[in-house]
């Protein structure tokens, strides 16, 4: 009986187990199918980033490329209205054409914001939008474009450093500002300005604006900007000048003539701060825009009626401001 027994359980055995072994195979069989699927397709997607990779790759290898004939200036000093400005790293200079670091030098200039700055097809163009102006430089061609219109420039745009470089006479020039270069034995001196510095100094000096300093500020509420001028009445010079935001349809900029009577460290609303203080008129004030506690921005926008009244400027110009201008100098306001 016993014998029986164990030879039903061998047949049983027998006959069962290849169905399991089956079974697990085709089991094992669909994950080795999808598994080969997944690599199929990783691979084919890894092949694609690795061609993208390889492409930007020859962009930059192509921008570089240029850089070899590029030199470092002994030095180069760089003013951006009265501030001399620092870069991050060095400006380059090729047969007398400095170059600017675009991105660095828009952010110096202005506050940098989303659709400013577009790169295009790998790095191979570049296009500016700023002061109503777009400018499209090209990494393999020896001309730009100004709003649509070709010219020819003196140089290329080239990548270095983690940023794209150009002329800086030109690129200064095509998004609507001024530029004077000096040289004296190893230093070059650039100086970029406002081009309506000129119409800024015909239109306060016939005013009779008279001021207890050698200092004038005009604030400009259409053109949501800040002008300083040093000098006398009638005879005020342009200085620097920067954008600003102005207080709202319901609380509006005061407008008129004021005195800067009183300078304070900031004003703390909790959840964020603006100094340095410059206040010309009761509450009315020229300050930063708005800080969180850690220094860091919390609104950093300008050009724009958002404020209860004063004036918010970027933090880099009210502190240069507040360091340079004297109290009892003329605040002079308009419409």
């Amino acid at each position: 009986m016993r014998r029986k027994n164990a030879v039903l359980f061998l047949i049983l055995m027998f006959l069962i187990m290849p169905m399991k072994i089956f079974g697990r195979y085709q089991y094992h069989q669909r994950d080795i199918e999808t598994f080969k699927n997944n690599v199929l397709n990783n691979g084919e997607e890894r092949a694609r980033e690795r061609e993208n990779t390889r492409s930007s790759s020859r962009v930059v290898n192509s921008i570089n490329s240029y850089t070899g004939s590029s030199t470092l200036a002994q030095e180069i000093i760089f003013y951006i209205g009265a501030k001399e400005q620092s870069f991050k790293n060095e400006l380059k200079v090729n047969r007398g054409v400095v170059y600017l670091p675009i991105i660095e030098f828009v952010n110096l200039l202005t506050v940098l914001e989303k659709n400013m700055i577009d790169i295009r097809e790998g790095g191979k163009e570049v296009v500016v939008n700023i002061n109503k102006n777009t400018v499209k430089m090209f990494s393999d061609k020896n001309y730009a474009e100004i709003n649509g219109e070709r010219v020819n420039i003196n140089g290329n745009l080239f990548w270095e450093d983690g940023d794209f470089h150009v002329p800086a006479d030109f690129f200064v020039r095509a998004i609507g500002y001024g530029i004077e270069q000096s040289n004296m034995r190893n230093v070059t001196t650039l100086k970029v300005f406002n081009q309506e510095r000129e119409g800024f100094e015909n239109f306060v000096n016939t005013k009779n604006i008279s001021s207890k300093t050698s200092y004038m500020v005009w604030i400009s509420k259409s053109n949501y900007r800040v002008t300083i001028f040093e000098g006398s009445e009638n005879k005020w010079k342009h200085v620097d000048s920067f954008e600003c935001s102005l207080g709202t349809l319901q609380k509006q900029t005061i407008v008129g003539q004021f005195e800067y009577f009183s300078k304070e460290a900031k004003w703390d609303f909790g959840y964020y701060y603006v100094g340095p203080i410059m206040r010309f008129h009761g509450p009315y004030a020229m300050h930063s825009t708005l800080l969180r506690p850690n220094g860091q921005s919390y609104d950093h926008r300008l050009k724009m009626n958002i404020s209860k009244g004063c004036v918010r400027m970027r933090p880099v110009d009210i502190n240069w401001m507040a360091d340079t201008i004297p109290i009892r100098t003329k605040i002079f306001v308009t419409n």
